[in-house]
């Protein structure tokens, strides 16, 4: 069996915030990190799929189905 490579847990979670941060400056459409902090992702992404397609009953729908999932 192959094993994993050993990396510090620190520098994983460095990479995935790193990442992370960059999908929700794409999505929110933010051009500094330093924004992140004050960003209403909720209207970032509603607003990021109503200007590609998505309808407000879609979008309606959308919230419903992933609130009842919550649940």
């Amino acid at each position: 069996t192959r094993s994993r490579p050993k990396t510090p847990p620190d520098i994983c979670q460095s990479l995935l915030s790193l990442r992370l941060n960059l999908c929700l400056m794409y999505y929110a459409g933010l051009s500094d990190e330093s924004q992140l902090p004050g960003t209403d992702f909720s209207k970032a992404f509603s607003d990021h799929l109503l200007s590609h397609g998505m309808d407000s009953d879609q979008l309606s729908a959308l919230l419903q189905t992933l609130t009842t999932a919550q649940h």
